[in-house]
């Protein structure tokens, strides 16, 4: 029971703050756009008029970071969409500098996470991320090849192999990947096609991977 002189209200606010506002660390979701380059059929999104992180909400996002940092000793981004990627110019890049330029200022932590499709990944924005404390990213495919790609349709380009490719160039630079494969009846049967490609990984890159199944269908046997 609390005293009947009790602002509960504040009360709320007060554990909120003593449970968010940990001197430990505090994570940042950044939702950049709830675009996406794919229309998985699956996906829980709709991807008309999907919206965008416009300028003013990026600036008051690092205005809020920039606040927090004084209260915590590690800062995580956490960046999710929608694809994260299709904004990376305009909204994921700038706000990883302005963090990382600002937790060096009082020798403060910084930890990046994404999760995304992986399609997008370009060279140049796998060597800006290895050195700019992304430490792990979580990334889907579709089953084996055959199955992924004819769900995640991409012109011109082969997406199973153009997503595999970019993890193991994620890989090599020393982040982390957990590839959570989506399972159904129609596609169990090419697993195989991932374990085969996950043999032919370099040793460095075997020390950074998490294989995890998210089983679609009611009536899928149980992996073995």
């Amino acid at each position: 029971m609390y005293p009947s002189n009790l602002n509960e209200r504040e009360k709320v606010i007060e554990i909120w703050n003593s449970n968010t506002l940990s001197s430990d660390s505090f994570t940042f979701i950044i939702n950049p756009t709830l675009r996406c380059n794919f229309n998985c059929w699956y996906c829980y999104e709709n991807h008309r008029n999907a919206p965008i992180m416009n300028n003013d909400i990026l600036e008051r996002t690092k205005a809020l970071i920039g606040q927090t940092i004084e209260r915590t000793n590690l800062i995580k981004l956490s960046f999710f969409g929608g694809e994260t990627l299709l904004e990376f110019s305009r909204i994921v890049k700038p706000l990883i500098e302005y963090t990382e330029n600002a937790v060096s200022k009082v020798n403060k932590d910084i930890q990046i996470s994404f999760t995304t499709n992986g399609f997008l990944l370009t060279p140049s924005m796998i060597d800006f991320l290895s050195q700019h404390y992304v430490k792990f990213m979580q990334i889907t495919l579709d089953g084996g090849k055959q199955t992924h790609n004819k769900t995640r349709i991409s012109k011109g380009k082969d997406s199973f192999d153009t997503i595999t490719s970019n993890i193991e160039s994620l890989l090599n630079k020393g982040i982390s990947v957990t590839l959570r494969i989506n399972v159904t009846p129609a596609n169990i049967s090419e697993c195989k096609d991932i374990t085969s490609w996950i043999k032919g990984f370099q040793m460095i890159a075997r020390n950074f991977y998490q294989l995890t199944y998210n089983r679609f269908g009611k009536h899928l046997k149980k992996l073995t």
